[in-house]
């Protein structure tokens, strides 16, 4: 009787299942688009795996980078440079990275592992875009298109 209730106690946990936790905290795929930067923060603290934490606080600063990108484009000299230009084919590249990444990893770790490396890669990049660093940035995703092609 002990070894039933026990075994009862343990399937119905909510630690078991994750329950407890956010869909962001325990899925790659979830829709997370429509929170905010701080929200997204806050989920990304509150999860108990540290690969789906640093997954969501690579999207909240991703998400900074675009509110910031966004407010930045309506300055008349950057919407003259190349810097619009980029960041939003920044913006499309990383939209179209989440999207690819459940069809090429169809393991959780796989998607994570992807996912991390391209945000840190793409957000260091549009972050010198915003700066004013064109030519660093252009250089330094010229070397990470190489780095990829060599892979």
């Amino acid at each position: 009787m002990r070894k039933l209730l026990l075994c009862i106690s343990l399937c119905c946990s909510p630690n078991l299942f994750g329950s407890d936790e956010h869909p962001v905290c325990t899925n790659a795929s979830h829709d997370w688009h429509h929170y905010a930067a701080e929200r997204l923060r806050k989920l990304a603290a509150s999860c108990h795996s540290p690969r789906f934490s640093e997954l969501n606080f690579h999207r909240a600063y991703y998400r900074d980078l675009v509110n910031e990108g966004a407010a930045t484009a309506s300055l008349i000299d950057y919407s003259r440079s190349e810097g619009r230009a980029n960041f939003s084919a920044y913006t499309l590249y990383m939209l179209l990275t989440e999207q690819m990444a459940r069809h090429y990893y169809p393991t959780t770790t796989g998607q994570l592992n992807f996912l991390i490396g391209e945000y840190e890669k793409r957000n260091e990049i549009a972050e010198l875009w915003l700066r004013g660093y064109n030519n660093l940035a252009n250089r330094l995703s010229e070397l990470q298109t190489r780095r990829g092609a060599k892979e």
